[in-house]
């Protein structure tokens, strides 16, 4: 009881204790089985839309929408979901398409599926907002599921492809991972085959693509969940090479990339998924100037995640996100939101102090959802300057929704 009541008062008041960050509540929306949300604009000229995807076991899986999910920030219980597809095997992440593929339509590339009896084959799976058809441009691959997708030119020929990372884990044998290029066709983007290419064993949940070090190559880090490692890959002379950054921080999870210190460089921001609390973790790493060959130095962040949720399969955390309250002042250290998942509960990070070598931080507990913590979605929807968070709280069948926006 007393831990509801800490949460309520969390949720009904200001959670912090600084007037520069001040996160304060906007209110509760309804939604059925909310998991992974995203903000994204479906064309350049709309306002962002709040994308859901929604999945169960035993039950039907769906993706939603909220359009201009910023006019409802004065009043977030005016807002409405709408359904827009319910034959997408458990929808993970979701992604605007670019206009060069879609021909201006508001489509939107998920990726779906997982380790559950009967949903374990997922795709990468085009949505249109409009028409609500959707195509797969993956092959089904019994028992693979796909959690992220990225937008990449891979070959060099002009047309963007997509890179993805898709996992397997059968009943008997051992987990797999695969590092997958899926090949732009020439023409007809929407009809015709995308070609697949397999780039790489191991990576099998998230990843990003960057330019590292600045040298005008992307690099590609990602976690290998099952391997539990983290890894680097780039293409050198029309190859892929790669290297194992880390192989003992647990079952690798999310990984993103953001200048976490303040020191003009950017650093990696890396989570685990672990059931223990003293394995799980969120860390950051420093990136080299040399990225294929030094050493990713390695700072913990945050650890002692209790998972709360019982059952098999649970763990801590999530995902985690770097951000600026403010969105003109991106000056000094931003602060980072984690979704803890089976720790029920949503850890805000905020710096201690402005020195670029202390990695210390404060943990703030922002809301205590009593059940599961699906990918939070963090941006300015209003465009007022201030960023808003929102929270899916999957087994309450809640959204909960923040601002760093002073009252009025």
């Amino acid at each position: 009881m007393l831990k509801k009541l800490i949460a309520l008062s969390l949720i009904a008041g200001v959670v912090s204790a600084h007037a520069e960050d001040t996160l304060r509540s906007l209110g509760v929306l309804p939604s059925n089985k909310p998991a992974f949300l995203q903000i994204e604009k479906l064309r350049p000229s709309e306002d962002p839309s709040l994308l859901i995807s929604s999945f169960q076991p035993f039950g039907r899986d769906e993706v939603r929408h909220i359009a201009n999910i910023g006019s409802f920030v004065s009043n977030v219980s005016l807002a409405a979901e709408q359904t827009l597809a319910t034959t997408i095997t458990w929808p993970n992440g979701m992604h605007t398409v670019p206009e060069s593929i879609s021909g201006g339509a508001p489509l939107i590339a998920v990726a779906g599926g997982f380790l559950v009896p009967g949903k374990g084959t997922g795709a990468i799976t085009l949505l249109d907002r409009d028409t609500k058809s959707t195509r797969k441009l993956t092959r089904d691959k019994s028992g693979w599921f796909y959690h992220r997708i990225a937008w990449f030119d891979v070959d060099n020929d002009g047309r963007l492809d997509i890179l993805t990372a898709r996992g397997n884990k059968p009943l008997f044998g051992s987990a797999k991972g695969e590092l997958l290029w899926l090949k732009q066709p020439s023409s007809n983007p929407l009809t015709a085959t995308w070609t697949e290419h397999v780039l790489k064993s191991g990576p099998d949940v998230h990843f990003v693509i960057d330019d590292l070090n600045g040298d005008g190559t992307p690099e590609i880090v990602a976690t290998e969940f099952f391997a539990k490692k983290l890894s680097l890959h780039w293409f050198e002379g029309g190859v892929l090479k790669s290297r194992v950054l880390d192989s003992s921080l647990g079952a690798a999870f999310d990984v993103s990339i953001e200048d976490l210190n303040n020191d003009g460089r950017r650093d990696l921001l890396v989570t685990n998924h672990e059931n223990q609390a003293a394995k799980a973790a969120v860390f950051a790493y420093e990136v080299p100037q040399e990225v294929k060959t030094g050493t990713f130095i390695r700072h913990t962040l945050l650890t002692n995640i209790q998972t709360r949720n019982s059952g098999a399969g649970q763990a801590s955390p999530g995902t985690a996100f770097a951000f600026h309250p403010q969105v003109s002042n991106a000056n000094g250290k931003p602060q980072i939101m984690v979704s803890g998942d089976g720790s029920q509960r949503v850890h805000w990070l905020a710096p201690t102090s402005t020195s670029s070598s202390d990695w210390n931080y404060q943990e703030r507990i922002v809301v205590d959802v009593g059940g599961t913590v699906g990918q939070l979605a963090i941006a300015d929807v209003n465009g007022d300057g201030y960023v808003e968070v929102f929270v899916p709280a999957y087994d309450a069948n809640k959204i909960y929704a923040f601002t760093f926006a002073p009252a009025l």
